[in-house]
């Protein structure tokens, strides 16, 4: 909630991924050099929407991978596009991150639950 984003679900989300050999990085409290360092290393990318996917670029592109975690109606194609450019393969996750203000969407049309 540090930034006004945040997930409802973020101990969940976050245990499941640690399960998974996961690590939480906060890429604020690193220089930039051990930044570039970290995500050249990283081959799986999760984080919220937001500028610090930015940090894809210091991926390898043969065999990173993004996950995006954006809120439903917010839909950015930013870093998809980035992702796409530079040739590495890109996924989203919507509707898990609370967001208040409507935003963008694709087509200008309203995507609403499948429940």
């Amino acid at each position: 909630n540090r930034y006004g984003r945040y997930l409802k679900n973020e101990p969940e989300v976050k245990n499941m991924l640690l399960a998974h050999g996961f690590e939480e990085v906060f890429a604020e409290n690193l220089t930039i050099g051990q930044q570039a360092q970290l995500f050249q290393e990283t081959e799986h990318l999760v984080a919220l929407h937001g500028a610090g996917l930015i940090q894809q670029f210091f991926m390898n592109y043969s065999y990173g991978r993004v996950i995006e975690i954006m809120p439903r109606n917010y839909l950015q194609p930013l870093y998809y596009w980035q992702a796409y450019t530079i040739g590495m393969k890109y996924y989203d996750v919507v509707r898990m991150m609370s967001n208040q203000s409507p935003g963008r969407v694709y087509g200008l049309t309203e995507l609403l639950p499948t429940e």
